[in-house]
């Protein structure tokens, strides 16, 4: 025993020298098999775990929303929408746009602020933001019309009613003023629209979904006094309903007058039964934003676009 505890440190380093001289006779002896077996012509190396499930297939299910959200147009071809046929019966268009359908789609409108000029008791500077509330039109005051240099939104301010009161706010506990002014949007064709300061007023519009010549897989969406370059000419839409719409020719002034396309008709007045081309787009056109639209399918932008 007293052998043992005087060499006990020197027993114990000598049994850890044993144990690294054995693990390492092991580990040589599992890299030189593990070399054999790879240099073994027949070695069979193991196949990967395949996936417990297969990837599902989205393709169906995207296609089945685009459609949902883009409807297909009914004609025989895109191209047959301006194609000048030998018989008269299937001229769909020989125009520079087709117009292919109407829809109501919903905007805002927020009357944001304004200045007032308390001497002559007026209004100016009057900020009105449209549809996405990002673009804001400055209006110098009753009367203007609702535009700038790069949009015309049509709408002209009619009226202000200044409306301030002092109103009692229990959170800082006195009376604080209390601004309801309102002015009145008119535009012509529509009804009046009265804004209320800081309140969003939900509206809705015609927008139109058309096809120019030079491209007509491309769809765009156009509202009232929106402009598009078809190439070489720039059209402003005029006005529109259910069943024509009326552009203007910005580079010669001349106005003419687009039937919605109502399908392709073959001699005797029959519908011919139609292919379904699903549209590339909906081209979303900011308001009183202009797309210019050239061969090939690429649209671009003419200058400062801004959304409204």
């Amino acid at each position: 025993m007293d052998f043992l505890k005087k060499h006990y440190d020197k027993i114990l380093l000598a049994m850890a020298f044993v144990l690294v001289i054995i693990s390492g006779f092991i580990l040589v002896r599992k890299v030189n098999n593990l070399s054999e077996r790879l240099n073994q012509p027949d070695a069979v190396i193991a196949s990967p775990k395949k996936a417990d499930y297969l990837p599902l297939d989205t393709r169906k299910y995207v296609n089945a929303l685009g459609a949902v959200q883009h409807p297909s147009v009914w004609v025989s071809s895109a191209t047959d929408l301006f194609r000048a046929d030998t018989n008269p019966d299937r001229v769909i268009s020989n125009k520079p746009i087709a117009y292919l359908r109407l829809e109501q789609l919903p905007f805002d409108l927020l009357f944001k602020a304004y200045s007032w000029d308390a001497a002559k008791e007026k209004a100016f500077n009057l900020q009105i933001s449209l549809r996405d509330l990002k673009r804001t039109y400055f209006v110098t005051g009753v009367g203007d019309e609702v535009k700038d240099q790069f949009g015309d939104t049509g709408y002209k301010i009619s009226k202000f009613e200044r409306k301030v009161q002092n109103v009692f706010n229990p959170s800082v506990g006195h009376n604080m003023e209390a601004d309801n002014s309102e002015l009145t949007l008119e535009r012509a064709g529509e009804d009046t629209i009265l804004l209320e300061l800081g309140k969003v007023r939900l509206r809705t519009e015609s927008v139109a979904t058309i096809v120019c010549q030079e491209d007509p897989q491309n769809e765009i969406q156009l509202r009232r006094n929106q402009s598009i370059i078809c190439p070489s000419n720039t059209y402003i839409i005029v006005d529109m309903n259910d069943k024509q719409m009326v552009i203007k020719n910005l580079n010669t002034g001349k106005e003419d007058i687009i039937e919605k396309f109502h399908g392709i008709t073959v001699p005797g007045g029959a519908v011919a039964a139609p292919i379904t081309v699903s549209p590339r787009g909906g081209t979303q056109v900011p308001f009183g934003g202009e797309v210019p639209v050239v061969p090939g399918g690429v649209s671009r932008s003419k200058g400062p676009v801004h959304p409204g």
